[in-house]
């Protein structure tokens, strides 16, 4: 991708940009399902295709599951992307759901990540597999995240100094904010004087969005291409395998290949690029080009949660230091792979040591 004694320059370049993302935050509780017990040890499910055939076997009659904590720590799309960009050298504001004993975060990544607390965190339980997980989502205080509450976590004269100022902005997991698209459009449209942005990002995720009607969706991103024409903003978004076929359907694009829908999604909703990450492979679509890079599967992951946001992570990063799309994405692979295979985001050296070794 790069050589060692460019990636150098990068963190030093990547230490002079501002990233503000936001708004959701979680107490993520990470488990492993007892699978059945040998002796003393147990044995969990490692595939999901194994845990839902036992399922669909008691479909009908109750049973139960043992299930192993394998962690609990904060989580959400905004505070994992932030982590990891911060572990890659940026320095990141972030405002969602902290509550109020959040601070190790900051301690272990040097001061180069802020959190802004909203209030105390939605809970998520994920059930883990190493092909994929199972998030099963309690997002009810998630409803309380309005423009008022980001006002009063950042106050009204820092707005304008931690989100408006930034090099790139993450508005992510739109499926489960309700007033997204409201604290959008007072930071971007009702403001005046904000200025020209051209230089800038603004970086989306939509998360799962089965639950949406398809015309919600373009209501949504009306908004993203008035705040584009307002203030001259570049616009990206993000989307899983799954999110990309519910997003064509919800579209009524009927298009096969991943590339194809791809471009339709793309014109449809009027975004200027469109990144799909993939089990296998990652693809960058832009008016003038479609990129695709392979991805490697990690065998036995350490953790799978949060595995997207820290691709996003890697992307952005490839965003603020001007790389092409197909070392941006490339970026985000490494990240995410560095990520399940270790358990944590790695840094910039970490992870080049790691792919080079």
């Amino acid at each position: 991708m790069v050589s060692k004694e460019k990636w150098k320059i990068f963190e030093k370049r990547l230490g002079t940009k501002k990233v503000f993302a936001g708004f959701d935050g979680y107490t993520d509780m990470l488990y492993s399902v007892v699978q059945q017990e040998k002796g003393e040890a147990k044995q969990v499910f490692r595939r999901s295709e194994d845990f839902a055939r036992r399922l669909l076997e008691t479909s009908g009659i109750s049973s139960e599951y043992e299930i192993l904590l394998k962690c609990k720590r904060l989580g959400g799309n905004a505070p994992l992307m932030s982590i990891g960009m911060a572990a890659m050298g940026a320095a990141v504001s972030c405002a969602g759901l902290f509550g109020e004993k959040e601070t190790e975060i900051e301690n272990r990544l040097t001061g180069r990540l802020k959190l802004y607390s909203m209030g105390e965190p939605a809970v998520t339980v994920a059930l883990e597999f190493e092909d994929c997980k199972y998030m099963l989502a309690d997002c009810g205080k998630l409803q309380y995240i309005t423009y008022k509450k980001l006002e009063e976590a950042l106050g009204q004269e820092d707005i304008n100094d931690k989100i408006l100022e930034a090099d790139l902005i993450a508005a992510v997991n739109w499926a489960a904010l309700p007033e997204l698209r409201s604290i959008l459009e007072k930071l971007f449209i009702s403001r005046k004087n904000i200025g020209k942005m051209a230089h800038k990002w603004l970086f989306l995720d939509l998360s799962d969005i089965r639950k949406k009607e398809g015309m919600e969706i373009k209501i949504y991103f009306r908004t993203i291409e008035q705040i584009a024409e307002y203030t001259g903003i570049k616009t990206c978004l993000s989307l899983n395998e799954n999110e990309l076929h519910v997003l064509a359907e919800k579209l009524d694009i009927i298009e096969n290949s991943e590339a194809e829908k791809l471009r339709e999604i793309r014109k449809c909703l009027k975004i200027r690029e469109i990144i799909l990450h993939a089990m296998k492979k990652s693809m960058y679509c832009s008016e003038e080009e479609i990129v695709e890079v392979p991805k490697e599967i990690c065998s036995h992951p350490i953790i799978t949660t949060g595995a997207g946001d820290n691709f996003n992570a890697g992307v952005c990063v490839g965003k603020l230091l001007g790389l092409p799309p197909a070392s941006q994405i490339e970026m985000g692979n490494f990240a995410a792979e560095f990520y399940v295979t270790y358990g944590y985001s790695g840094n910039l050296e970490e992870i080049l040591k790691w792919k080079e070794g």
